[in-house]
């Protein structure tokens, strides 16, 4: 299977290339890409050693299965375009397509059969979008759905490498100086229409598409809050048929991208595993019950989600 990846050296890009070291795809690697600042930079893949690219016309015009935009949404709009002719697919992770309705957006275990006979752009969603739907799935499997309420609490590391350093640089600095390391802020990106921030109009949205409902009330509050990574979320839902809650419980142990925990639901234990940890499931009423969800925002968040992608694709090359 040729990859490229295109922002190869950000902190997405290097935990996909881990995950996919680590794999047991047949990987070759076209193009590892960046800006400039990173051209030259050495890359070890499978004992193999890569120059990082700049990214440009005559790096991208290689042909690939799959090429990773693992970039902001102004890089990945401008390379897409290029990238057409030379792969056929590109799976996108950043923001830059996600609101095309004409193209997939997709949670392998919810939605991967939209993939079955397409080629073309792929959007990865927002990681807590990720995570929420993964963690409410069964539930609309069993009972349906009417409404989610949601409040996350969300890493640093959900604004990337600049996010972490900006963290590590307040370390020990007073409050007025350490705006990230030493503040819970109730909004992410700015505040847009009825009064909801950027990424709570992303969990609105994409939530919805990913579970094919329309009607479904999806109602966010998103903190950013000081911890590396992992995020946590508190979900409450209110379901259109009556809760069997032994019923429900079995059934989110069986799912293999779950893990049901009343006591590892810290942030901290989610931090390098490709699991949804559940835990604090609490019973409202016969249509209504909330919950504590954590997982790593660079793993099941982005990286993992982009790889389970990437690993359907690699079956249809076969």
């Amino acid at each position: 299977m040729k990859i490229g990846i295109i922002g190869a050296t950000g902190l997405i890009g290097r935990t996909l290339l881990s995950v996919l070291e680590h794999s047991s795809l047949p990987i070759e690697i076209v193009y590892l890409s960046a800006s400039t600042k990173s051209e030259g930079n050495d890359r070890v893949f499978r004992d193999r050693h890569y120059k990082i690219a700049n990214t440009s016309l005559e790096t991208v015009q290689q042909v690939c299965d799959v090429v990773v935009l693992s970039s902001d949404s102004s890089v990945s709009s401008t390379w897409s375009t290029h990238i057409q002719e030379y792969a056929t697919w590109i799976l996108d992770i950043s923001n830059a397509h996600r609101d095309d309705t004409t193209i997939p957006l997709v949670v392998p275990e919810i939605n991967g059969d939209t993939l079955q006979h397409y080629k073309g752009i792929i959007s990865n969603p927002n990681c807590s979008t990720i995570q929420l739907t993964k963690a409410v799935y069964p539930i609309q499997k069993l009972f349906g759905l009417h409404k989610i309420i949601v409040s996350t609490y969300q890493s640093v590391s959900g604004m990337g490498q600049k996010g972490l350093s900006l963290f590590h640089q307040e370390q020990g600095q007073t409050l007025d100086k350490a705006p990230l390391s030493k503040n819970c802020t109730p909004y992410i990106g700015p505040i847009q229409e009825h009064g909801y921030c950027q990424e709570e109009w992303k969990m609105i949205h994409e939530t919805k598409r990913i579970l094919c409902d329309d009607s479904l009330l999806v109602i966010p509050t998103t903190v950013r809050v000081p911890v590396e990574i992992s995020h946590g979320e508190s979900i409450y839902v209110e379901t259109r048929e009556e809760i069997n809650l032994e019923r429900l419980v079995k059934f989110i142990q069986e799912q293999p991208y779950i893990t049901y925990d009343d006591t590892s639901l810290k942030t901290a234990n989610a931090v390098h595993t490709n699991q949804v940890f559940i835990g604090r499931l609490r019973y409202v009423d016969s249509h209504s019950l909330q919950f504590w969800c954590i997982a790593d925002n660079l793993l099941v968040g982005s990286a993992w989600n982009a790889y389970q992608i990437i690993h359907g694709l690699e079956r249809r090359i076969i």
